[in-house]
């Protein structure tokens, strides 16, 4: 039996650690020569869960070969043979998602497997665990949090798979700044400064200031803005003289909520957000804060430079960064 490194998806991850997760965690497979495989099932992004590749695939990326990378029934068929065949399983996972577990597939609920509660999977990396399971199978973890000094880490991973779709709109002649703004709509995610309070006021204030600063480094002029409300994106771009990627308008919803329509609107919302992603990612210079959106970007971009604007209240840094040891 082949080693398999299984990647199955939360439902509230969004689509940067969606991305992100893909293309690191079949980078890692490739380099292990293990099988890789991701389900979307559960996950916010799934369009048709019954589909043995969701229609989030099969519409959005070129798959080619890789298409079993996406297959539920390759997934299913992964764990059900080292059921039979008696060999060992691990799961990693965050602690509060470890009863959530076993009701994500019916194979795991009347097996044992090896339990590794972790905050990350990278953490598993240095406790070189990885090879000692026929199949890792990864509940939700990200394979890394964002924190500064990580394109030294993670620079030359390889996009997967290649995207099929595009946005047409906003396609800059030369070198832009490629600016992500998240939480403009509200959301409150990890204690991240939310949209309408003073805080996130003030998080815009240094993102000018970022800007004007990324500007003299790499003598770039042109700025695109994206957010998650077209509002937002348009403050800060007339703020620092740039533009905003936005041409329809986002509600005031959390992104989990704008995608809760039927099927057709879905996948259109979800065009939308990966056209903003595909933008984002041809920029030369990415920046964003505390998010996996800009950071996935950057791991599917061509070379582009990778700059953190952080999260500050009253001087103090409070994302979750800090110096971590590479994998």
């Amino acid at each position: 039996m082949n080693r398999t490194l299984l990647f199955q998806a939360g439902d509230a991850i969004g689509l940067g650690h969606l991305l992100a997760s893909i293309a690191l965690y079949k980078h890692l497979a490739d380099r292990l020569g293990w099988r890789f495989c991701c389900s979307i099932r559960h996950n916010v992004l799934a369009v048709d869960p019954t589909q043995d590749v969701d229609p989030f695939f099969e519409t959005f990326f070129a798959l080619g070969e890789d298409r079993s990378c996406f297959s539920s029934e390759v997934f299913d068929q992964s764990l059900e043979q080292a059921r039979d065949n008696g060999r060992a399983v691990m799961v990693a996972c965050r602690s509060d998602r470890l009863d959530l577990v076993p009701g994500q597939h019916d194979v795991l609920a009347g097996m044992d497997f090896q339990v590794c509660l972790l905050p990350e999977f990278r953490d598993l990396l240095s406790q070189g665990q990885l090879p000692e399971a026929d199949v890792v199978y990864i509940d939700t973890l990200c394979p890394f949090l964002p924190f500064p000094g990580v394109e030294a880490y993670y620079a030359g991973v390889p996009a997967f798979p290649p995207r099929l779709r595009a946005g047409d709109a906003d396609r800059a002649t030369g070198p832009f700044i490629g600016i992500h703004v998240r939480h403009g709509n509200g959301e409150a995610l990890s204690g991240r400064p939310m949209g309408g309070t003073e805080r996130f006021n003030t998080l815009m204030a240094h993102y000018a200031d970022r800007i004007e600063a990324l500007r003299r480094e790499h003598q770039i002029q042109d700025v695109l803005v994206l957010s998650d409300n077209s509002a937002v994106a348009d403050s800060l771009a007339r703020a620092v003289g740039g533009r905003a990627a936005a041409d329809t308008p986002l509600p005031e919803v959390p992104f989990q909520t704008y995608l809760g329509a039927p099927h057709a609107s879905k996948l259109g919302r979800l065009a939308r957000t990966l056209a903003d992603f595909d933008r984002l990612s041809e920029a030369s210079v990415i920046g964003g804060a505390s998010s996996l959106f800009p950071l996935a970007s950057w791991v599917w971009s061509d070379g582009a430079s990778l700059a953190w604007i952080d999260d500050w209240e009253e001087g103090r840094n409070v994302s979750p960064l800090g110096e971590r040891p590479p994998v």
